[in-house]
C-alpha cells in the first residue's frame, strides 16, 4: 500500500511518518521534500547568493538538475537518504536552506513527477510505502490513503525555530 502524508511546513509530517514506520509492517519512508532540498543544496554549492541564483534560473527542469548534480535516493534503515555525486548528505544539511520555495516556484516538475511515480511503484512492489511531501496527489494519485495534517501557526513557527536555530521560540 501507499500512504501519503501531506501538510504545511512544521505540521509534523516527519514525526507522524516515523510513527507509522514503527507500526506498519514491511514499511519504508520516502521523504519527498528532500529531493528539492538536495537540488537547492547542490545549486547553493555553485552559487552562494540565492538572489543571484533566482535571477539566473528560468523554468527549471528539476529532473535535469537531479541528473546534472548526480542526485540519487537510496533506502537506508527503511528511510530515504540523499546522495549527491556519491556523497551522503545529512538530514541537517538538507534542512538548512530556506531557499527551497524559490526553486519550487521556478520548477517544471513534469519529469520529476514521472520519476517519483516510477520510484514509488518500484518500492510498492516490495514494501508498504509511506510518502511525506507536497503535491502528492499530482505525483502519485493511486495512494491507498492520503492524509493532510496541520498544526496552528504558532506551533509550526515554534517547531521550525527549534529545528533551524536550536532554541525555543518565544511569542512577543
Amino acid at each position: 500500500m501507499v500512504i501519503g502524508i501531506e501538510g504545511l511546513v512544521g505540521a509534523g509530517k516527519t514525526s507522524i511518518c516515523r510513527e507509522l514506520l514503527n507500526i506498519i509492517p514491511n514499511a519504508v519512508l520516502l521523504h519527498g521534500g528532500n529531493l528539492y532540498r538536495a537540488i537547492v543544496y547542490a545549486l547553493l554549492q555553485e552559487e552562494k547568493n540565492i538572489l543571484k541564483l533566482k535571477f539566473k534560473l528560468k523554468k527549471i527542469d528539476i529532473k535535469r538538475l537531479m541528473e546534472k548534480y548526480k542526485i540519487d535516493i537510496k533506502m537506508e534503515n527503511n528511510e530515504s537518504v540523499v546522495y549527491i555525486d556519491g556523497i551522503k548528505i545529512s538530514e541537517e544539511e538538507l534542512q538548512s536552506s530556506l531557499a527551497v520555495s524559490i526553486v519550487g516556484g521556478l520548477a517544471d516538475n513534469t519529469r520529476l513527477f514521472e520519476y517519483a511515480k516510477e520510484y514509488i511503484d518500484n518500492l510498492k512492489s516490495e514494501y508498504n510505502v509511506i510518502v511525506s511531501g507536497r503535491a502528492l496527489m499530482e505525483i502519485y494519485p493511486k495512494q491507498d490513503y492520503h492524509i493532510f495534517i496541520t498544526a496552528d501557526l504558532e506551533e509550526r513557527v515554534k517547531r521550525k525555530c527549534i529545528q533551524y536555530n536550536g532554541y525555543e521560540w518565544e511569542k512577543i
